[in-house]
């Protein structure tokens, strides 16, 4: 697991459950797991970066 985080060992489990039980195929995605560092300004990501989209041959627009 890349992320280390609570909430995606919860949600890593709950996956785990559902495929174990129904017979599922859901896997975890690196892009829908939050994270922020408390800080002040606070920093915040969700999904890819902007180099990774790049890379992939996506479009991305940035602000701050």
């Amino acid at each position: 697991m890349k992320y280390k985080f609570t909430h995606t060992a919860d949600a890593a489990a709950r996956i785990v459950i559902q495929n174990a039980l129904f017979w599922g195929r859901k896997k975890l995605s690196v892009l829908t797991i939050p994270w922020c560092t408390y800080t002040d300004p606070e920093i915040a990501h969700v999904g890819m970066y902007e180099k990774e989209a790049q890379e992939r041959g996506i479009a991305v627009d940035t602000f701050m």
